[in-house]
């Protein structure tokens, strides 16, 4: 009784902080607020969850139908605000207003004048890098182009783009909470789906912000759901949308390499990606312009990429050569930054790959891979986070869970932006976020705990309908 009093009681106090978003504040307390709230919420969320899953709390189907509308509720909440930590919502606007055009959106920079005809002051002004083709895969920009027709329907014309654009984000994502939800429940382990379906970063990321991350989350809890169902095709399907909405997800489909049926999954991921890349295909090698200064000139947040000088890793064997000595840990040109980056990429899938072949559960290898991933990254915004959240719903690893309470101290540069100091990284504050992080991975590892298995042993139906296969999940 204690568990389902508490689960509620933290329901509750989460919607209330919500609501605290329709004060009407300054832009810098505006940010302010809305950090201490996904920080305060974050807490009680991971207080909540932690709980529920170490006590080994069970639900019934009334029980995880109220979490799944309550769920519901949190995102409707916070739908009707317009995005205040984030302005991206509105290149994913503008690029299904170009392809309403007829448009092929990775053609041309929002500053081209070929575009201009398409301005307005509603969007274009709070478009960012608008110098810059979009950056946004093939899913996001079919999503982009469903929300822009969606936007002229009666009832939506009126409330703009923006409502248009998160409801059909909350469709997707919602859908494939669903299929999350009901996988789990079947397992008996309703409770673990709190960790996906009521983290406040979550709500706030992709309805608040409005992050085109809510539908590739949404995707890929989707196809957590499918392998935990034995639906090889549609967990590959699944995975190819996740994947081509953001592609910050793709170090997950190693763990694929661990579950039976791998090649059903990846046939079928392959020939989803190719029909999802085909509208957009004529746009040639110029679609990848802006992902190749992203991936070679973005930095923001990057802790351990920072401590580890891994933007100096592809200048080494040149230094070293030639004995420059006080220049051996400084950053390297561009290209040379790029292949420090892949270098340490490199490194953590060939540690994914290590698990696979000695038999790790294909769960853990999605978190622990994805984790690993995001931590070396040079850029880690709040709303990357998220994408952790339907693999740890299958195998728990508090430190992941804890990052997500920690991570909204990171947005202390916007309050310093909107305030008149400019857009200036805290090192400090940034690595002070990532020290919980830090502690409880090698606390919990030392210990021998690679995080709680949600799902246990499951049996899979070979293809041929006759005997059984088992997998660890």
């Amino acid at each position: 009784m204690g568990s389902y009093i508490l689960i509620w009681i933290g329901a509750t106090a989460i919607e209330c902080l919500l609501l605290c978003g329709y004060v009407e504040l300054s832009p810098a307390l505006d940010v302010l607020r809305w950090m201490w709230i996904l920080i305060i919420g974050g807490g009680i969320h991971f207080f909540v969850s932690h709980h529920v899953l170490k006590r080994g709390t069970r639900l019934s189907m009334a029980q995880m139908t109220a979490i799944f509308v309550v769920a519901l509720i949190f995102r409707l909440t916070v739908i009707p605000l317009a995005p205040s930590l984030s302005d991206d919502a509105y290149r994913n606007i503008w690029d299904g207003r170009v392809q309403e055009a007829g448009i092929n959106p990775y053609r041309f920079a929002p500053t081209d004048e070929r575009l201009a005809p398409l301005r307005d002051d509603a969007v274009w002004p709070r478009i960012n890098h608008a110098e810059l083709k979009t950056i946004y895969p093939p899913t996001a920009q079919l999503l982009s182009r469903l929300a822009a027709a969606a936007a002229t329907l009666p009832g939506l014309q009126e409330r703009g783009p923006m409502v248009a654009w998160k409801l059909t984000l909350l469709l997707v994502e919602m859908a494939g909470g669903a299929i999350l939800a009901a996988a789990l429940y079947a397992r008996r382990r309703g409770p673990a789906f709190l960790i996906y379906a009521w983290s406040p970063l979550a709500v706030v990321e992709f309805y608040g912000s409005g992050h085109v991350d809510a539908a590739g989350v949404g995707l890929a809890a989707a196809a957590a759901g499918c392998i935990l169902f034995h639906r090889r095709i549609l967990s590959g399907v699944f995975f190819a949308a996740a994947f081509l909405t953001k592609l910050i997800v793709a170090p997950v489909g190693i763990a694929f390499l661990a579950l039976r049926g791998r090649l059903t999954r990846v046939s079928a991921a392959v020939v989803v990606a190719i029909l999802l890349a085909l509208p957009y295909a004529a746009a040639g090698r110029t679609a990848f312009e802006s992902l190749r200064l992203y991936q070679a000139e973005w930095e923001f947040n990057g802790v351990l990429h920072r401590a580890l000088h891994v933007d100096s890793w592809g200048a080494l064997p040149g230094r070293l050569m030639e004995r420059r000595w006080d220049r051996l840990l400084h950053a390297g040109s561009v290209e040379e930054k790029r292949m420090g980056r892949l270098i340490a990429v490199t490194l953590v899938v060939g540690g994914g790959i290590t698990a696979v072949l000695l038999g790790a559960a294909p769960a853990g290898i999605a978190v622990w891979t994805l984790g690993a991933f995001l931590l070396i990254q040079p850029t880690i915004h709040p709303w990357y986070l998220t994408w952790l959240l339907p693999f740890l719903a299958v195998r728990y690893v508090r430190a992941f869970l804890v990052w997500t309470v920690t991570i909204p101290f990171t947005y202390e540069i916007l309050i310093a932006e909107r305030i008149g100091t400019g857009w200036v990284e805290n090192p400090y504050l940034q690595t002070a976020a990532i020290l919980p992080v830090l502690f409880f991975i090698v606390w919990d590892l030392l210990r021998g705990d690679a995080g709680v298995r949600i799902v246990g042993d499951a049996t899979e139906r070979s293809d041929g309908g006759g005997g059984g296969e088992t997998y660890n999940v």
